[in-house]
């Protein structure tokens, strides 16, 4: 996923950018994606952005709407062709807000990802401020956690001989975060 320094490709070769983004997903991963999109880009290839940033997060409460939303746009506004998400777990009860978010940033990628939260949340009628402050409350917990919290969670597992964090088996350190 790493941008080569020198190499040129011809314009008619598609690459699929699959970029380690993952949850919780930081400020210096949004950082690095947009580094390496914008090296791959200058290589003159066309880009499918392809992460598996949807695999993230089991079907707990995670939050990642904002800094999804900033990259895709960036990407749009930056060469992208096409995109790739798969692995829609389902978890629309908890996860709503940034999957109805994925959805919508494909069809207006200029939008502001107030305005698609505000018709997401709008779709729950008279409840739609009680929904905004749960997910608010989701929103703020899941910025709060910080990656090397994370990682330490996955080495307190690894020592005890379970591999855990990945999409595979993030349940191993999901009581810890959550």
């Amino acid at each position: 996923w790493k941008a080569p320094k020198a190499t040129k490709l011809d314009k008619d070769i598609i690459i699929s950018f699959v970029p380690p983004l993952w949850f919780p997903y930081t400020q210096e991963m949004s950082k690095e994606f947009r580094e390496n999109w914008d090296g791959w880009s200058k290589t003159g290839a066309k880009l499918r952005f392809r992460p598996n940033l949807t695999h993230a997060g089991a079907n707990m409460p995670i939050f990642y709407a904002r800094q999804l939303a900033g990259d895709f746009s960036y990407a749009c506004r930056n060469g992208m062709i096409a995109t790739d998400f798969d692995s829609l777990l389902g978890a629309w009860s908890v996860q709503g807000p940034t999957l109805y978010t994925l959805v919508r940033i494909h069809e207006h990628p200029e939008w502001s990802v107030d305005k698609i939260l505000d018709e997401y949340y709008s779709g729950f009628g008279s409840a739609a401020q009680s929904v905004k402050k749960y997910f608010d409350y989701w929103e703020s917990h899941s910025n709060s956690l910080k990656e090397k919290d994370v990682k330490r969670y996955n080495i307190e597992e690894a020592r005890r001989g379970r591999p855990a964090g990945s999409f595979k088996n993030y349940v191993l350190i999901v009581s810890r975060i959550f």
